[in-house]
């Protein structure tokens, strides 16, 4: 079985990190993804609230979320930062709670070269796990919880996680990559590949994949 072209999408400045400051960056993002997580998982809890909709009295179901602090956030002016908090919140609950499909540490590849730069053009933080540690930071910057009394490791990891996600130093670029061992790679949610039905466009390579740098297509 000869896999087809797939995509990479990444930031080159992950690349350019050994392997082992990969790891230990990640390990930072990881800590901190931990520590904010007992501030953030209570808000994933729903109720049910009186509201008016089109002049009829009734009840919508809302998360803590959106009533503590949905308007903070926005009146912040921070584009988009409510709704991207609420997707990582659900990605780390659904991967707390062993979902295939967020197990990061694989390769997350794809059929379609588009997708592969939006992934990059969000990796600015170091990848997915990056980005859910920078966005968490974000919001607790702007939300300011209660007894949130971080230790100095806790500290320096956040500063950084920040300092890596500086606006101005993103530089998403995207990968090429032919050749790859069928037997290595699994759809996204860890299942095995059906080759007979070869559908889905969003796949994760188990394999150690080296990227050159060389060979990125910078966006």
């Amino acid at each position: 079985m000869i896999v087809p072209t797939l995509y990479h999408g990444t930031d080159a400045k992950i690349v350019r990190m050994s392997s082992n400051e990969r790891r230990n960056y990640l390990a930072l993002c990881n800590l901190v993804i931990d520590y904010l997580w007992q501030f953030y998982e209570p808000l994933l809890e729903h109720e049910m609230v009186d509201a008016v909709i089109n002049g009829v009295a009734a009840k919508v179901l809302k998360t803590k979320f959106d009533i503590l602090y949905k308007k903070k956030i926005e009146d912040c002016g921070v584009k988009n930062l409510y709704y991207n908090l609420c997707e990582k919140m659900i990605i780390v609950s659904a991967r707390n709670n062993g979902s295939g499909r967020y197990q990061y540490g694989s390769f997350y590849l794809s059929k379609d070269k588009q997708t592969a730069k939006r992934y990059a053009y969000g990796s600015f933080a170091g990848g997915e796990t990056g980005l859910i540690a920078y966005r968490f930071i974000e919001g607790a910057e702007i939300i300011k919880f209660q007894d949130f009394n971080p230790h100095e490791n806790i500290i320096e990891a956040i500063n950084r996680i920040k300092e890596f996600a500086k606006e101005g130093t993103e530089e998403p670029v995207i990968f090429e990559l032919n050749n790859l061992d069928p037997e290595l790679l699994l759809y996204e949610d860890g299942r095995e590949i059906d080759w007979n039905n070869f559908l889905p466009s969003h796949y994760r390579y188990i394999g150690n994949l080296v990227l050159d740098i060389d060979k990125a297509i910078f966006l």
